[in-house]
């Protein structure tokens, strides 16, 4: 499944880097929210699914959060207009890293140890490798232009 997901997310980058060349960041993400929530309404619809009782702290929630996703997906592609996708990618090994640390330390965990601290070491190196190459005199925007 993790696989997948990373094969499916290499394509959504280079789809998304053509798509952002033409388009508002911002409109291609509500869009594609758009597009989404009305897929699992759809599906829930069909599943004959019921929400249960909804309360305002709840749906203040359900607003805040998929305003911040919004927010960070916007982040996301904002890069993709100028820069190659095979180099933006690579940042994305950083979600799972503030992903763990940011629930760390609000559900006070020991996140401290040394598992954690050698995958954030590992995930370093290798963003330091990937821009030590372009400073070594290799452009791999001018190199891979199309990137597809």
């Amino acid at each position: 499944m993790m696989l997948m997901a990373a094969i499916f997310q290499t394509i959504a980058y280079f789809l998304a880097r053509r798509a952002v060349r033409r388009f508002s960041a911002i409109w291609l993400v509500g869009l594609s929210h758009l597009l989404g929530g009305l897929l699992l309404a759809a599906y829930s619809l069909v599943r004959s699914a019921v929400i249960p009782a909804v309360c305002t702290k709840g749906a203040v929630l359900l607003l805040a959060l998929a305003l911040i996703s919004s927010a960070a997906y916007v982040l996301s592609l904002l890069p993709l207009k100028y820069f190659a996708a095979s180099e933006v990618s690579v940042y994305n090994l950083l979600i799972p890293v503030f992903g763990g640390l940011m629930s760390g330390l609000s559900l006070k965990e020991d996140i401290f140890n040394l598992c954690y601290l050698s995958a954030l070491a590992l995930i370093a190196i290798g963003i330091y490798l990937v821009n030590r190459q372009q400073k070594k005199g290799i452009n791999h925007a001018k190199a891979n232009s199309s990137d597809w």
